[in-house]
This record gives structure tokens, sequence and C-alpha cells, in this order.
């Protein structure tokens, strides 16, 4: 079975990589602290916890740097749901992505949404009188995850999913669905800086579809730099980012035939969603949306 594991790891696509990470990571922790409660020092390890979870204190993050990374991939020990549904939702969104923009493009934008969720939530927590005096620590991987489901949404508002005794809905309405519910939650009083920071990873999601489909892309240059250093580790040739600029007359380029036939895509997606496409026609909506 790890064995298993370790091919998935090493051989599967990004999102699998991402869930295997998450998952293996609750699963050490839950043992360590099944393991700290037997010998009387739970609480000693919930301390040590805490300085892998994202602090509401500008000071104290300041000394503890890593957690903007760490909080992302950590889920509290008795959240068995709270990883579930956040894995599936990863998965449901991610492979939905993945069909419209560069698998690559997946992890930084998940660490992006994690990063912009939390340093939301701690601006918010230090400039509003009603959460003064409170210290509460972020966990957990909504607000990375959010910005994958905003992004999809935003770049498919009319991507069909099929849900269980609901049926067929849009998944401009989930994404809706899931930012309103958060506004409530803020506005209820539970989990505020959970809330605070899914609003922020959402919000990152859709600002990086809409730069995206503008013609700016906001991790090529990083990705540039990462592709250089490792190739300087393999001895490899480096890579040379060039960054394309936007054209002006993009639509130009895509022919009466081009456009009747990707409206007749776009009609069948609304009506039966992005499966029912063969693979021609999958292939055929990708190659244009790149082109544009």
């Amino acid at each position: 079975m790890l064995e298993e594991i370790r091919n998935s790891f090493r051989n599967g696509n990004i999102l699998q990589r991402i869930i295997i990470l998450n998952v293996g990571l609750f699963v050490v922790q839950s043992i360590i602290f099944l393991l700290f409660t037997v010998g009387g020092g739970r609480d000693t390890f919930s301390n040590i916890l805490s300085y892998l979870y994202f602090p509401e204190s500008p000071a104290l993050l300041l000394r503890r740097p890593w957690t903007l990374f760490t909080y992302q991939f950590l889920h509290d020990p008795f959240g068995i749901f709270h990883i579930l549904f956040n894995m599936l939702y990863l998965w449901w969104f991610g492979r939905i992505a993945v069909e419209f923009i560069r698998e690559r493009y997946i992890l930084p934008l998940y660490l992006t949404g994690g990063i912009v969720g939390a340093l939301f939530f701690m601006l918010i927590y230090n400039l509003s009188p009603e959460f003064q005096g409170s210290s509460p620590l972020l966990v957990g991987a909504s607000a990375s995850i959010l910005a994958i489901v905003a992004a999809a949404a935003t770049i498919v508002p009319d991507y069909t999913v099929h849900l269980i005794l609901i049926g067929p809905v849009r998944l401009k309405w989930i994404a809706l669905i899931a930012v309103l519910l958060d506004i409530v939650g803020i506005t209820a009083g539970g989990n505020v800086g959970g809330h605070l920071a899914h609003l922020g990873g959402a919000l990152t999601g859709f600002l990086f579809i809409r730069s995206y489909q503008s013609g700016w892309n906001w991790f090529d240059g990083w990705l540039a730099v990462w592709d250089n250093l490792m190739a300087r580790f393999r001895n490899e040739p480096r890579v040379v980012y060039v960054r394309k600029e936007k054209k002006t007359t993009t639509r130009a380029t895509v022919t009466e035939d081009q456009q009747e036939k990707m409206d007749a895509i776009l009609d069948k997606i609304s009506r039966s969603g992005y499966d029912s496409l063969s693979k021609e026609e999958k292939t055929f909506l990708f190659r244009i949306s790149n082109e544009k």
C-alpha cells in the first residue's frame, strides 16, 4: 500500500500529489496526537502544532514566517470531515480547472490563494474593533482550495455538474453559494477567521483567471525561475522565459468556421456538461482557448 502511495505521488498529477500530502500529514499528525494524548502530553503537542498554524498577529508572523505555507497543508486533528470535504472539492474542481489552464499553475494558485486568504484574515482581525483581544490560529486548506474553485467557476461559469438529490447545477452558482455561505458565517460568528480566509482565497482565484484571460499570467515568471534552479541542479539547459505580449487582433485569428464550432461546443457544455464532449471537441476547445 505504501508503495502504491509513493508511486501515485511520484507519477500522479499535481492534484493527486496535493491530496496525498494533505492526507498523509493529517494521518501522521493524528497518530502523533494520539501518542501524546495516551502519554498525558496532549497540551504539549497542541502547543507544538500552534507553531505551524497561521497567527493573527503580524509580530508573531515575523517570528514564524513558515506558517504562511504550513497551515495550508495541515488540518485540525479532530476535523476529519473538514479534510474530507476539502480534498473532495479539490479533486472535483481541480479536474475541471486543469482542462482549461496548464496543470502546473494549480500548485502556485493553491499556495497564492492560501497566502492571500491568510493575510486577509490577519488584516481584518487587526483592523476591526469586533475582533480586538482575540488571538485565533488559522489552519486548513480551505482558502487554497477556494482559489481553485473560484478559478474553475470563472473560466467556465456555465459548466454543469450533477449533484446528488439536486440535479444539474452550473459552476457559477456553486461558487456564488460558497461565497455567500462564508459571508453569512462571518456575520453568524462561527469560525470567522476561516470564513475570512475563504473569501481571500476565492478572490485570488477569480482575479487570477481574469488576468489569465487578459493575457497576463501571474506565475510564468516564477515558474521559469524555479525551472532554472532545477536545471542548475540537474545540469540541464537553462529555461529562458519570454513574456507573450497580449495580441490586439486575437479575435481576427479565429475563423468563422472555428467560431461556429466553438459556439456549438459551448452550447453543448451548457446543456449537458463538459464530460459530454468528445475527445476531439475537448482538444479543439483547449487549442482555441490557448490561442486566445
